[in-house]
């Protein structure tokens, strides 16, 4: 719920928060998939942005494509839709795809990423507590739907 804030938070990819997360991850040769708000270095854009890498950098760039705008969710006020690809990157010889949060409900998303070979499917978010049963019910559709591993990573703790 960082609202406004987001106009002070968001950072390019190349910003100092993804760079020193990538010397991280290389550090302790792992990959990392991460969520943050994201803005775009030529166009000033902002984007709740997924971005995954490994020993080699930034593999995979993914914007939320589908930006909720009811209750207390107001994406759309503040983030640009994401287009273009999905991607489906190789960790460790599997194929994953990654997605963000609302995007679940939609299931071309997964449907996409298994088309692509996506066993797979990462869902980053930062929903709250009353989202559980939604997310829980949605994961198990999109894994029968596409025969795939759905992985659905939520915010721990409060700040």
């Amino acid at each position: 719920m960082s609202k406004d804030l987001f106009f002070q938070i968001a950072e390019p990819i190349s910003g100092r928060t993804i760079t020193r997360l990538v010397m991280e991850a290389r550090r302790r040769n792992c990959h990392v998939i991460v969520g943050f708000a994201e803005r775009n270095e030529d166009t000033h854009v902002l984007y709740n942005t997924a971005v995954a890498w490994g020993l080699m950098g930034v593999l995979a760039v993914y914007r939320k494509r589908h930006l909720p705008s009811y209750g207390v969710f107001d994406e759309y006020r503040y983030f640009g839709i994401g287009k273009g690809d999905i991607p489906v990157i190789n960790i460790n010889g599997h194929k994953v795809g990654i997605a963000i949060c609302y995007d679940a409900f939609y299931p071309e998303v997964s449907r996409t990423m298994m088309l692509k070979g996506a066993e797979v499917h990462v869902y980053i978010s930062a929903a709250p507590d009353m989202s559980r049963l939604h997310f829980e019910t949605f994961m198990v559709a999109r894994a029968l739907e596409n025969v795939a591993y759905t992985v659905y990573v939520n915010t721990v703790g409060a700040i």
